[in-house]
């Protein structure tokens, strides 16, 4: 192996969503040995920046599930935005009676004047440009992201209806129990690893990955090792990946896979 690649949410990070300093002396150590270490995940590069400082990352970043690239020092490497005429739609389509929609680009996040009302500010977005969206500016969307937050059984029928109205023009994916990522066709973590190894020299049989949702399939899948972790909530996944951490995010189950397989 030569490059371990982790998501962030419910992976590398507990329940507190912090990184312990344990992992961070294990990716320490797998740079000793010469590896390389970087992170893939659904936040953009505002909720990310601290925690690759943090690691001391000196890699490509990959952020908004494989929509955008970034350099450790924070600067657009890659971006793929949505249609401005989907994004419009899809907020008028959501009403807010089951569902909430967010939308993302760069360090601002739009929302309709009642979902302002009711959400608390998400820990993530606290250093976004708040941008109140009526239905007279959503034909000047331009996002790299939107998501769609409630249960599950209502999130998944937004994504049934979302993919046969717009099949071959988005990516659909659900990255926890209560949201439903999208973005546009082409985009997901395991498109960006690609880019992420050819810009690298290396083979994608090279990596080694870890994730917990949907949002980390494609990731997984076209990783040399893609390993899934214990704690996931989709316990239909644990039927597509052989291995499987022994710890979950709150045991440091990334860090102490990474000292047994590499012997730190």
């Amino acid at each position: 192996m030569k490059l371990i690649v982790s998501d962030l949410d419910g992976t590398l990070l507990n329940s507190e969503k912090n990184v312990t300093e344990y992992t961070k002396k294990i990716i320490l150590k797998l740079r000793e040995r010469g590896l390389d270490f970087t992170v893939a995940t659904g936040r953009g590069i505002h909720a990310v920046q601290k925690i690759a400082d943090f690691l001391e990352i000196d890699n490509i970043v990959i952020c908004n599930n494989g929509a955008t690239l970034y350099s450790s020092a924070g600067e657009l490497l890659y971006e793929k935005k949505i249609e401005s005429k989907i994004s419009e739609e899809i907020f008028k389509m959501v009403d807010g009676k089951e569902v909430e929609i967010l939308g993302f680009y760069q360090k601002d996040i739009f929302m309709h004047p009642w979902c302002i009302k009711r959400e608390k500010p998400h820990p993530n977005h606290k250093e976004l440009r708040v941008n109140i969206v009526g239905d007279e500016d959503c034909a000047s969307l331009e996002l790299h992201k939107i998501i769609v937050m409630g249960r599950l059984n209502h999130i998944s029928k937004y994504q049934e209806i979302l993919k046969k109205k717009y099949e071959g023009k988005l990516s659909i994916t659900i990255s926890g129990d209560n949201c439903l990522d999208i973005m546009s066709l082409g985009c997901s973590k395991g498109a960006a690893l690609e880019m992420l190894a050819k810009n690298k020299g290396i083979e994608m049989s090279q990596i080694m990955a870890f994730g917990d949702a949907y949002n980390d399939y494609e990731m997984l899948k076209r990783a040399g090792l893609g390993i899934l972790m214990n704690n996931t909530h989709f316990q239909e996944l644990k039927k597509e990946f052989a291995v499987i951490t022994k710890n979950s995010n709150d045991e440091d189950g990334v860090a102490k896979f990474l000292e047994e397989h590499f012997n730190l």
